[in-house]
């Protein structure tokens, strides 16, 4: 199915939530983590953008106009990133693309909230942009320890575009990088996110997913990050070696479905 077919079939419908979460990389870099780039096949790195920031953005370029059309109320396109948007992580496509996919939120918002027809002015459509960051996944492909399953980072979305998600709370977010686990552990009852109670992996009790979301939250204070600017604006910052970022063979093993 085209890009085109698909937003051909949101004509009318009103769709008003779009998740951009394919990304290619991880087939093409992982038999090559641990080494530099210029020793890898550039393939690399043309996957890590085609099938990621390029592919949100054609897809979001199609299907923004429909939303618009529609004029729909709560209009949310979703980018699905990563840590390695703050910081080098297993090679520098990697990075490279889920950096990129971070500022395509970010600049999205701009055109969207300068633009009438998708800003909410005079009854026309509200359409927003943000990036989710989950930590390290549990998937067909992926195994990192302690990693957060699909349906919990759906969960995170279906909490964000709920309609008892306040206005202020996606204004604030409109453009920025949301962590899965900030969402799930933070208080965020002023906000109408449930966090737990709606926030959880299959199978869980409230007081299980609590526990699970606070440790995962914490988890996420031993990075050194997300910094206040990136490394490449901060004068001071000094450079970190590639194994800091999991740059080395044994991450492979984080893949075990693509090894």
């Amino acid at each position: 199915m085209s890009i085109t077919s698909v937003a051909d079939a949101t004509a009318g419908v009103g769709i008003c939530l779009l998740v951009n979460s394919a990304y290619g990389g991880l087939t093409s870099m992982t038999p090559h983590l641990g080494k530099p780039f210029w020793e890898k096949p550039i393939s690399t790195y043309d996957e890590s953008l085609d099938i990621g920031a390029r592919s949100a953005f054609l897809l979001s370029r199609a299907v923004i106009p429909k939303m618009a059309e529609a004029k729909v109320k709560n209009g949310l396109i979703v980018q699905i990133s990563s840590y390695g948007g703050f910081m080098y992580v297993f090679e520098l496509g990697y990075s490279v693309g889920h950096v990129a996919l971070d500022r395509l939120s970010w600049d999205m918002a701009i055109e969207l909230n300068s633009t009438p027809s998708t800003n909410g002015t005079d009854g026309a459509a509200k359409i927003r942009s943000l990036t989710l960051s989950p930590a390290g996944g549990v998937t067909e492909v992926a195994a990192f320890p302690n990693g957060e399953t699909p349906i919990y980072v759906g969960r995170s979305i279906l909490a964000l575009h709920a309609d008892s998600t306040t206005p202020d709370f996606l204004d604030k977010a409109n453009g920025k990088v949301l962590f899965t686990a900030d969402l799930a552990s933070k208080t965020l009852a002023a906000d109408g996110i449930e966090g737990a109670t709606v926030i959880k992996e299959d199978g869980k009790t409230d007081t299980e997913a609590d526990e699970i979301n606070k440790a995962r939250a914490e988890a996420l204070k031993a990075f050194p990050g997300p910094p206040k600017i990136r490394g490449e604006n901060d004068p001071a910052a000094p450079l970190p070696q590639m194994a800091d970022g999991f740059a080395v063979a044994g991450a492979a093993d984080f893949f075990p479905g693509l090894k």
